[in-house]
């Protein structure tokens, strides 16, 4: 007796918010882990909000590239000397 009555608590707790879930929807029945099809009007507002998104991303991307690349000119290499890049002279043994 004592075990069942340990069981019953979690039986109610699987049925009424656990792992496996009735859910009347697209998703023909039970649904484990996973997740729940979301309706036509939140998929296009979920689209619309990552359209918008990335028209910023990309707007941004045109039209003020220095915050990608950095405000400073890039360096000339063919300027640096060897002893500037760390390679020791030929002539040293």
């Amino acid at each position: 007796m004592l075990g069942l009555s340990k069981l019953r608590p979690a039986l109610v707790s699987l049925r009424l918010g656990g792992v496996l879930r009735n859910v009347p929807s697209r998703n023909h029945g039970l649904v484990y882990r996973g997740a729940i099809m979301p309706s036509r009007k939140q998929f296009w507002k979920g689209e619309m909000i990552c359209g918008a998104m990335w028209f910023w991303i990309l707007w941004r991307l045109y039209h003020d590239p220095e915050e990608v690349t950095g405000h400073n000119p890039w360096p000339d290499s063919s300027k640096w000397t060897d002893e500037e890049l760390g390679i020791p002279p030929d002539d040293e043994d």
